[in-house]
């Protein structure tokens, strides 16, 4: 079992990444060692789909994406289990609370010059109410429940940050 095999497990046992310049894997981004917050990005997402088959979306606030929607989703804080930060982005960009139930996804994504691995989860809203326009800020503009069809649609109305929301909802549904 590889040094990132063994790193990989001990993150879905619930250990938090460490984040030292010393910690290498045996990994290489662009011939160099993969090093969490120099060329590798953990990211941690949450899929919900309700009993009445809507998804819930937040609508981003950030410039680059302003407006468009999305899943929950963001970047592992320092110190942070994966879990502890899926809870964390859905609190800070839905404003509700969950409890995760499944890892439905773990994903890699390398590019050129650096690297970012996606844990997705989806569970259950155990409090809380849906972030509104009033509510807005620098994580996101609000969330909305969505149909499923209207959000999965060839010719969907909802403008959609990026297309990936739509295999990670399919992969909510078995779960």
């Amino acid at each position: 079992m590889t040094n990132f095999e063994k790193t990989l497990i001990s993150y879905l046992a619930g250990k938090p990444p460490e984040y030292t310049s010393e910690v290498e894997y045996d990994v290489t981004i662009k011939d160099n060692p993969a090093m969490l917050k120099r060329n590798l990005t953990i990211i941690v997402a949450a899929v919900f789909i309700d009993k009445e088959s809507n998804v819930l979306l937040i609508q981003e606030a950030k410039q680059g994406c302003r407006g468009e929607w999305y899943l929950p989703a963001g970047r592992l804080e320092e110190n942070e289990t994966i879990e502890e930060g899926a809870k964390r982005e859905v609190k800070e960009e839905a404003n509700v609370d969950f409890e995760p139930t499944s890892l439905i996804c773990v994903e890699n994504y390398p590019n050129a010059f650096s690297s970012w691995v996606r844990f997705t989860y989806t569970g259950n809203i155990t409090g809380g109410k849906l972030k509104t326009t009033k509510q807005a800020d620098k994580d996101s503009l609000q969330a909305k429940w969505f149909p499923l069809d209207a959000v999965q649609s060839p010719r969907s109305q909802v403008n959609l940050r990026a297309r990936d929301v739509l295999k990670l909802v399919d992969a909510c549904k078995t779960h």
